[in-house]
């Protein structure tokens, strides 16, 4: 299976709505699934697939773009993260015994993986930083600090939470650094996927905003969070940035009237008969 398919927990996502239950390995899929909005990162996995494969995509307009490559081969079946959106949560944590239930109620310790709690605040911010690193982080830090002043958390990708100076900008800045976590979900495990810690990340604040193109707008205009971009805005997000048009732009783009039911799914991903 393309390795990207396990990216952001996207297979494990589709995997639990085809199901309607529990299951923590998820089955090869013959093609590769779109893991982020194709106008914030083209991904060169999806460009260099082989034309026997499907490219699973998100919406009409990841359709369009696709095409216009001259690419061919691709199935609209809508963004993994609103079919997360409809699911039970409790499908995406361990089933409690018994035994785990009275424990847990006389005081005991929960035995389900979490992922560490997400900051909470005004504004989430997905800062990028391309070559320039501490430099980027600190122009950045410097005009957030001007224009905002409730509590901050800039979201950095695995990578750059790992440069302590990158950290140290935001932390000197009064921002809350928070770590959003390896890419790979851990298949055959219950932890917490990343498009699950993400909703949660997402939800405990009022706003979002980034310095460049980003899924996560979509995803925060899809929960009614107002969206903001630092810095120039393109053409592309200022439709993301007008309240009266965001929810129906990240509607079109994640591809909402694509979703399949639980039976659509399995036959287009060749699941049926195998799940």
């Amino acid at each position: 299976m393309h390795p990207h398919n396990h990216w952001y927990g996207g297979g494990h996502v589709l995997l639990t709505h085809a199901l309607g239950k529990r299951r923590w390995t998820v089955p090869s899929i013959a093609g590769h699934l779109q893991h982020e909005w194709d106008i914030a990162q083209v991904c060169e996995g999806d460009r260099a697939l082989n034309p026997s494969l499907t490219a699973y995509l998100w919406s009409s307009g990841s359709r369009r773009r696709r095409a216009a490559t001259g690419l061919r081969n691709h199935v609209v079946i809508g963004a993994p993260w609103l079919y997360l959106r409809d699911l039970d949560p409790k499908l995406l944590t361990l089933e409690l015994s018994a035994a785990d239930e009275l424990k847990i109620a006389m005081g005991g310790t929960d035995p389900r993986p979490k992922a560490p709690t997400p900051p909470t605040g005004d504004l989430v911010l997905f800062a990028e930083h391309g070559l320039d690193g501490e430099f980027a982080a600190r122009r950045l830090a410097a005009q957030v600090r001007e224009q905002e002043d409730g509590a901050v958390t800039v979201a950095l990708s695995h990578r750059d939470f790992a440069v302590p100076a990158v950290r140290a900008v935001y932390r000197e800045a009064g921002f809350t650094a928070h770590d959003l976590g390896p890419l790979p979900d851990a298949s055959g495990t219950p932890q917490p996927r990343y498009l699950d810690r993400l909703q949660q990340l997402l939800t405990g604040h009022r706003r979002a905003g980034a310095n460049a193109a980003r899924s996560e707008l979509l995803y925060a205009a899809d929960l009614d969070l107002p969206v903001r971009v630092f810095g120039t805005v393109p053409p592309a997000l200022r439709p993301l940035t007008a309240p009266a048009d965001a929810a129906a732009f990240a509607a079109d783009e994640l591809g909402r009237e694509f979703l399949l039911s639980p039976a659509e799914l399995k036959d287009v991903l060749e699941w049926s008969g195998r799940v």
